[in-house]
């Protein structure tokens, strides 16, 4: 009589059997760590998107306060300091151009 007949497994179905927990765990392992990683990336994506926005709106601020300080500026002076100016073949400030009025003469400035 055959031993599967009383229910005896063989060495090699019992190799078998317990082989496929753990190919079954590290199938699901593999796909949960598939997930995350395309999860992550999304977020990632997501985050340079905003970065990128945030950084745009900054630019279009920075230019509207530098275009405001120099309006500032120009309202500011003297109407005499206008007329010397376009006398000696001096202009209005462009933007990006930085006037320092604080006393900071040795300062570099960024042009």
């Amino acid at each position: 009589m055959s031993s599967e007949r009383f229910g005896m497994v063989s060495a090699q179905e019992e190799d078998e059997q317990t082989l496929v927990l753990p190919l079954i765990l590290s199938v699901l392992g593999l796909l949960a760590l598939g997930l995350t990683l395309v999860w992550l990336n999304l977020e990632r994506t997501k985050l340079a998107y905003r970065l990128n926005i945030l950084q745009k709106d900054l630019r279009i601020h920075t230019e509207y306060q530098t275009k405001v300080v120099i309006e500032r500026d120009h309202l500011l002076s003297p109407a005499e300091l206008g007329k010397k100016a376009v006398a000696l073949g001096l202009h209005v400030a462009k933007p990006g151009q930085l006037r320092r009025l604080d006393g900071a003469r040795n300062a570099p400035v960024k042009q």
